[in-house]
């Protein structure tokens, strides 16, 4: 959280607010109660549920909803708690648009799965996807190797293009200067 303040000579000045390390102590405490779920085996992002419960200081606060949440792992030289909500916000986004997770925990996020993967859908996927690219690897290779799609027959090699070729400036003759035309009045 950033506070400003503005002085008597009419300047901001930008001050660290601590005011959300004492929320986050808080919640951690008296906030809603959160059950470990699973761990992810590739990136290490930590998955939690949250079930509806009473929870607060005396229980005045009711969290109503089933909710799930990650604890992102942003590697070894980022610390967490030092980080504002802001910049754990924003490498989050940096994380998701890298696609820094795996695709089953974010459909059981996404509540799209009723029961965490384990570790061996997940490791199932991952060779998947690397079988995969190597297939699609080996193909492009072949193709770079012979410079043209193979039909059927190995003799025979289309090349597309292999034929005419049209050049950017030429100028067709259809329309308006073909048409044969007496007289026209705007």
């Amino acid at each position: 959280m950033i506070r400003l303040r503005l002085l008597t000579s009419s300047r901001i000045q930008i001050t660290q607010s601590r005011n959300y390390r004492l929320f986050d102590l808080y919640k951690e405490k008296f906030g809603p109660q959160r059950t470990h779920v699973g761990t992810c085996p590739i990136y290490g992002h930590k998955y939690y549920e949250i079930n509806p419960q009473k929870h607060g200081l005396f229980g005045g606060s009711e969290f109503k909803t089933y909710k799930r949440e990650c604890d992102w792992n942003f590697g070894e030289e980022y610390d967490p708690s030092k980080m504002t909500p802001h910049e754990k916000y924003w490498k989050v986004q940096e994380m998701s648009s890298k696609t820094l997770f795996v695709p089953e925990w974010d459909r059981w996020m996404r509540m799209k799965k009723r029961e965490p993967p384990t570790d061996e859908e997940v490791y199932a996927s991952m060779a998947k996807k690397q079988k995969t690219a190597e297939k699609g690897r080996a193909i492009e290779d072949r193709y770079n190797e012979v410079k043209g799609i193979k039909s059927g027959d190995e003799s025979k090699v289309h090349t597309p293009l292999q034929g005419q070729r049209h050049t950017q400036n030429e100028v067709s003759k259809d329309g308006v200067e073909e048409a044969k035309v007496d007289e026209w009045r705007p």
